[in-house]
């Protein structure tokens, strides 16, 4: 009977403020305890979870323009106007290196990166076996659906491709423009820093191969045309105009078979700090802290009157079992 009236008094009895901050300053040690412990749990997390550290490369833009010395300025204009329908490109189109900036997570980038094997086992370590050197099925998707797809007769899993690669460099790799130039920053978070600098160059490395192969063709081009018209014109003006053109055709494409960098030169290696980015330690210590302190008030408010609660009717229960002896 005793127990049951504890039971409704509890049931009936709101806490007020004033109970509140009373059962705040009794349970302080439960407070500090349970504080301590998620400090000590996020510590402890922080350390065994993977650490990332950014790599960054900076590049800027190469200065591709050459000098006109040959006072026909007026006729080579409207020559390179009616030389724009060969390269497929007007003058209002994208300059080389806002092109290099679009194609970093392209499929042309992505088909020429997928032929390095590293690369693909690094980026898609889960997938790849290294003992069994082989590919193998994972994530939440094939074991969870695969034998929804199994039914339907389409595959749950395939290997790591070209697209598959695209897709991640567009989602991992940032590209960051600075305010008050035209250098860009290339950054890209990896448990695996010497890996990722050389993913980022290679990124780059394709990127300006692309736009070379690309600017080599259309000087061709435009060379073997320059040529004929060449060879058909008479007046003294416009020869002089497409010899020069024809100049510049030439080195234009002495410049995309030497190798070097067309588009868009690194500024140095990709470099990166030797502390990691992620997690952050600071971030972790006072998440654990905030929700140890937040966990120890609401146990101080709730848990401490449950278990005074359960502590009485366990001792009337034994008080009663006693005098039922007794009798």
């Amino acid at each position: 009977m005793l127990a049951r009236e504890c039971d409704v008094q509890m049931s009936d009895h709101a806490i007020s403020f004033q109970e509140i901050s009373l059962r705040i300053r009794h349970g302080w040690k439960s407070i500090a305890l349970t504080t301590v412990a998620c400090m000590l749990f996020s510590i402890l997390l922080c350390a065994i979870v993977s650490h990332s550290y950014t790599v960054e490369l900076l590049v800027k833009p190469i200065d591709q323009s050459i000098s006109n010395d040959s006072g026909n300025s007026s006729t080579m204009s409207s020559t390179l106007s009616a030389l724009s329908s060969l390269s497929g490109q007007g003058t209002a189109g994208p300059t080389d290196y806002q092109r290099d900036q679009q194609l970093i997570s392209s499929a042309p980038v992505a088909e020429i990166l997928s032929k390095d094997p590293e690369i693909m086992h690094r980026v898609f370590s889960s997938f790849w076996d290294a003992d069994a050197k082989q590919w193998k099925p994972a994530g939440p998707k094939y074991y969870l659906f695969g034998w929804l797809y199994a039914l339907a007769g389409l595959p749950a899993w395939q290997v790591p491709n070209a697209y598959d690669l695209s897709t991640y460099i567009g989602s991992h790799v940032t590209i960051n423009a600075a305010l008050t130039s035209d250098v860009l920053s290339l950054s890209y978070e990896t448990p695996n820093p010497e890996f990722g600098v050389k993913f980022l160059s290679a990124i780059h490395n394709a990127t300006d191969s692309i736009l070379r192969v690309e600017a080599n063709k259309q000087a061709v081009l435009v060379r073997s045309y320059l040529e004929n018209a060449l060879g058909t014109t008479q007046i003294e003006s416009s020869r002089d105009a497409l010899i020069q053109l024809l100049m510049q055709q030439e080195q234009k494409i002495i410049l995309t078979q030497n190798g070097v960098s067309y588009a868009a030169q690194a500024i140095g290696n990709p470099t990166y700090s030797q502390i990691a980015t992620s997690p952050k330690p600071i971030r972790f210590l006072l998440v654990g802290i905030l929700a140890g302190f937040i966990l120890g008030i609401l146990g101080a408010v709730f848990l401490e009157d449950r278990i005074w609660h359960f502590a009485r009717h366990a001792a009337w229960k034994r008080g009663s079992a006693a005098s039922g002896y007794n009798a």
